[in-house]
């Protein structure tokens, strides 16, 4: 019964962890866009919503809802990035981001072996590491989103795509 318990305690952080991590993950990814936005707009206003479903918490900047599914930068102003460079800029800052993350998480690994509960902590940066890893391998990839807050919405990498086409001049300008 003892060991049932401690399974099951087990299991429940390890759910803790992964919404943690999924939120986290889905902050980074966003502030990434958010910092790049910044520089080449020179604008702070902007909004970013983490998950879906109800509202955790909603502040001025940011909205962190109780599924990580998904997340949204919102500029007030989105025709403030008019060139195609600096569009592919805000994408790639995101982008960047969620690489960054999961090279943090893999770093401490062998460290973290001799810790007291080093397997379990271990684990815990495996799994960071393979979401953050997942989520950067999704970026590029060309799709709409089925779930979440961006249901519907294009993916970073179907917005990068044309972009990318016209700056190597394979497509005509965008009006």
């Amino acid at each position: 019964m003892k060991d049932i318990l401690f399974f099951l305690l087990k299991a429940f952080l390890l759910i803790v962890f992964l919404l943690i991590v999924g939120h986290i993950s889905i902050f980074i990814h966003e502030m990434g866009h958010a910092a790049v936005y910044m520089i080449a707009a020179k604008d702070r206003n902007w909004r970013i919503i983490v998950g879906s479903g109800q509202t955790l918490i909603r502040t001025k900047h940011f909205v962190f809802n109780i599924r990580p599914y998904g997340g949204l930068f919102l500029p007030d102003d989105p025709n403030r990035i008019e060139t195609d460079g600096k569009k592919a800029m805000v994408l790639f800052g995101g982008i960047l981001a969620t690489f960054l993350l999961a090279i943090l998480f893999i770093l401490p690994l062998k460290a973290a072996a001799v810790l007291p509960g080093g397997t379990i902590f271990q684990i815990c940066l495996i799994i960071g590491f393979l979401y953050n890893f997942i989520l950067f391998i999704l970026v590029f990839i060309s799709h709409r989103h089925r779930i979440g807050v961006n249901k519907g919405a294009e993916s970073d990498g179907m917005k990068l795509n044309p972009i990318m086409k016209r700056l190597r001049g394979f497509a005509p300008e965008k009006q």
